[in-house]
């Protein structure tokens, strides 16, 4: 695993991370074909279980920024653990089910900003970019082929084993996290300055700092761009292309290679001088992507122009939890990833109401030629923001 950062503790986490993240996209194709009998509304309930918990990131993160990362992460592993035990050895009932699968969700979001304020404290700074990078191909990876091995796996065994391994993954994953060798969290030990506190300072530090604040409101906007051509897609694939009925998923899956390849770029990289050019570069390329893609005369063109928006996410992304880490203070960079972990669950959410009635007035094509635009827009304001202000320098100097 030569592309991941030399030290072992980054290595270990990346692998639990790894594993979680495999067992949570192969469990949540069982958990909807679990739900499946009893009829669309349940699975739909399920698919809500697995993405509302997801908004109360601010507050996770502040958790993160008084307790010890390190026990979050193994008591929310834990927990998970039980439920999906749980939920794999008792009858399916919704009423039980969806409370437990929420539950579940929210311990999950509980472990994310714990996570993601230790991997400074596991990897050399100039391997930051790097470790991110990794994390992201982690991510990625599960979320193109996890839905694909869920499916392999329910070919050959019932749903509940497969919730089963799902839960094991968990146990792996914190007889690797006990093994780091963390730092103590800078509030970990006194707690004077109290939890609300706490939130509002995150709060305080992302409005007044121009960087992070710009990145806020870029990713806010482009994910509710962005998600107005996921909505379209579909109808995209199927009427104005005139795909064949594959043609949908093909499309989702070269836009998966891409956001593989985005962070790849990042691996032979020992510094980055600028994680916000890099961030207005990769939403730029998204934006180009969405832009041609609506005007693409046939499915061809189709899957170049999802490649190059594919890449021009993951490369997006990366370059978010570096405009993170560099310009937040420590003691805040549980609160403030928080934040920008919870931003496109809310914006997505709020897009997709918005795109239902403007795919039926304008068309799949207008829509996605709109999304792609409205995330170039975005670029352009950003850049405006950031280019002369002092915290973009800051990360010059510390990224």
């Amino acid at each position: 695993m030569s592309f991941l950062p030399a030290r072992q503790d980054f290595r270990r986490f990346w692998l639990a991370r790894v594993m979680s993240f495999a067992g949570d996209q192969i469990a949540q194709v069982a958990l909807v074909v679990m739900a499946a009998p009893e009829g669309p509304l349940a699975t739909s309930m399920v698919l809500l279980a697995l993405s509302l918990p997801r908004l109360i990131g601010p507050f996770a993160g502040a958790l993160a920024d008084m307790y010890s990362a390190k026990k979050i992460m193994v008591l929310t592993d834990l927990g998970q653990a039980v439920l999906f035990l749980t939920v794999a050895l008792i009858p399916f009932h919704l009423a039980v089910n969806i409370p437990i699968i929420a539950l579940a969700t929210l311990l999950n979001t509980l472990f994310l900003p714990a996570g993601r304020r230790s991997i400074p404290a596991m990897v050399a700074s100039a391997e930051l970019p790097k470790a991110f990078a990794a994390m992201a191909i982690c991510f990625n990876a599960g979320f193109a082929a996890g839905p694909l091995l869920g499916g392999a796996l329910l070919a050959v065994v019932d749903a509940r084993a497969v919730v089963l391994v799902d839960a094991l993954t968990f146990l792996a994953s914190i007889a690797l996290i006990v093994r780091l060798d963390l730092p103590k969290t800078p509030r970990a030990e006194e707690h004077r300055v109290g939890y609300g506190r706490t939130l509002l300072v995150g709060f305080r530090e992302l409005l007044s700092n121009r960087a992070l604040g710009s990145v806020a409101l870029g990713l806010f906007s482009v994910v509710s761009f962005a998600s107005m051509t996921t909505a379209s897609l579909v109808f995209l694939a199927r009427d104005d292309l005139h795909g064949p009925t594959w043609s949908y998923g093909a499309l989702i899956g070269v836009y998966g290679v891409g956001m593989l390849l985005g962070p790849a770029i990042f691996l032979g990289r020992a510094r980055i001088r600028n994680p916000l050019r890099i961030w207005r570069i990769g939403e730029g390329l998204f934006g180009v992507g969405a832009v041609t893609l609506g005007v693409a005369p046939w499915l061809g063109t189709a899957f170049v122009s999802q490649a190059v928006a594919g890449t021009g996410n993951g490369i997006g992304n990366v370059a978010t939890d570096l405009v993170v880490q560099s310009a937040t203070p420590e003691h805040m960079l549980g609160t403030v990833s928080g934040v920008t972990m919870s931003i496109p669950f809310a914006a997505s959410s709020l897009a997709y109401l918005v795109a239902i009635p403007l795919i039926d007035a304008l068309g799949p094509r207008w829509v996605t030629v709109i999304s792609g635009a409205g995330v170039l827009l975005v670029v352009i304001v950003i850049h405006a923001l950031t280019v002369d202000s002092r915290p973009v320098e800051a990360l010059d100097e510390t990224a």
